[in-house]
């Protein structure tokens, strides 16, 4: 059975049953395999061994010419039988090297960005404050700890484009190949006209709001570009116009296969909870049908303890209401009423957009902007060597929601992950944010950047 990390954590149950399948001898993988995502898993092994067996830029999931010659190198290294063929011996020794006991353990940083509100010196009185950033940065923070993480949170004052920039290049300067970063940012989401000579298709440039200013897109990228050889990015934009937040790249259209495989677990995953409900969960005449007008919700963010135990499953939905709510029999219905008021609040919450009106860049404020851009210059354009995939809560002309408790988008998030539960790769897991869908139409988008990157929408995505 496979032990390293890399085969079992970080694969999908599909592709960590194709290589113990090879690894058993009972179908060793080789010429025409048809299972991409196991290909890459091996491709990607040998490339970060070292680049005279494969470039990272050669992972492509195709088992050809190129792969084979790999593997048969590989083989000759370790004295194996060198057929070009990934069975027993090889899956074994490639295993084994990643365990640990030859290739140092990977580690984890992160950052969680939440702001709830702007610097009025630099943005204007004008500006929505939001209620659910911070805590979206918390939810993130909490399931970064679960996969063995160390990050910390910058909220509100604290997450100025100087302090987001240091624990950035911190990690640029703590994380090796294999390593991984996360970094999520909750908040408002703008865009500036583009002055550069990417020429973006839109004529714009993505932007962050920090506290005291907008994070520009080419500064992102460039940050991006500092991170070493084989390190794994992943970044989650919850803001506006956030789907090249860090520069137009490469977009991974969700295939059907993807799609399928989502609506398969789904309708797996109701009938078994079908059968749980009918089971467990009394429904009476007076609760299908009453006439009742429904309390209303609390517009006021949670507390660092009430955000505690919704995590916890420990949350008491009156907690989150103002008036009385009708009687809750079990607790089953309980969580049924939270995950409720969290898609209700996200219908009725504003948008994270900064309108024209209240843009930053304008007056004194644009010429600063526009030295950022400049003095970033023709480094816009820096070749990125990390693996990086960004997951986006919409498509750049789009906006996205925030909420009373958390985001729509990180709370569709957190709902997939399910504590950790998610076993898709990252392809699907935008599959499965786009069939929750939004409440304004959003689409959430999965971009790809560096040498490699695209290998990672093959993987579960976030995990070290």
């Amino acid at each position: 059975m496979l032990t390293a990390r890399r085969f079992t954590s970080c694969t999908t149950a599909s592709t960590r049953e194709r290589l113990e399948t090879a690894m058993s001898n009972v179908r060793p993988i080789g010429v025409r395999e048809t299972h991409r995502s196991a290909v890459r898993a091996i491709q990607s092994a040998l490339a970060d061994l070292s680049d005279a067996y494969l470039l990272q830029a050669q992972v492509d999931g195709m088992f050809g010419p190129r792969t084979t010659s790999a593997v048969e190198i590989f083989q000759r290294d370790y004295g194996l039988y060198a057929d070009g063929f990934v069975g027993k011996q090889t899956m074994t020794q490639l295993d084994t090297i990643f365990s640990g006991g030859v290739v140092r353990t990977p580690s984890g940083m992160s950052l969680h960005v939440g702001v709830n509100k702007l610097d009025p010196a630099h943005y204007g009185g004008e500006v929505a404050v939001l209620a659910s950033c911070v805590n979206d940065a918390k939810a993130m923070q909490r399931m970064a700890e679960n996969l063995g993480y160390s990050g910390s949170v910058l909220a509100d004052e604290d997450a100025t484009v100087a302090n987001v920039t240091a624990v950035i290049r911190a990690a640029t300067e703590a994380l090796f190949a294999g390593d991984a970063f996360l970094l999520s940012f909750s908040g408002h989401g703008s865009q500036i006209p583009n002055s550069g000579a990417d020429d973006e298709p839109d004529g714009m440039d993505e932007t962050l709001c920090l506290y005291d200013r907008m994070l520009v897109d080419d500064e992102l990228h460039l940050l991006l570009s500092e991170f070493r050889v084989g390190v794994r990015v992943f970044l989650v934009f919850d803001s506006c116009h956030s789907a090249t937040a860090a520069k137009a790249k490469d977009q991974i259209t969700v295939g059907r296969k993807a799609i399928k495989d989502v609506l398969v677990k789904d309708f797996d995953s109701s009938f078994k909870q079908l059968e749980v409900a009918l089971a467990t969960v009394p429904v009476t005449r007076q609760e299908v049908g009453s006439d009742e007008v429904p309390a209303a919700r609390s517009s006021e963010p949670l507390t660092d303890e009430q955000l505690s135990k919704v995590f916890a499953d420990e949350l008491d939905p009156d907690e989150l209401r103002p008036t009385e709510p009708a009687e809750l029999s079990i607790q089953s219905k309980d969580i049924i009423q939270l995950f409720a008021d969290l898609e209700a609040d996200a219908a009725q919450a504003p948008g994270k957009l900064l309108q024209r009106w209240e843009t930053p860049y304008k007056g004194a404020n644009r010429a600063v902007y526009d030295s950022v851009r400049n003095l970033v210059g023709p480094k816009e354009m820096t070749v990125v060597e990390a693996k990086v995939a960004s997951f986006a809560a919409c498509l750049d002309a789009q906006t996205a929601l925030a909420g009373s408790v958390l985001s729509e988008f990180t709370s569709h998030l957190v709902t997939v992950w399910g504590d950790g539960n998610y076993a898709g790769d990252g392809e699907q897991l935008i599959a499965r944010l786009k069939q929750l869908g939004s409440q304004n139409g959003a689409i959430p988008t999965l971009m790809t950047y560096g040498a490699g990157g695209s290998a990672l929408t093959y993987e579960r995505p976030f995990v070290i």
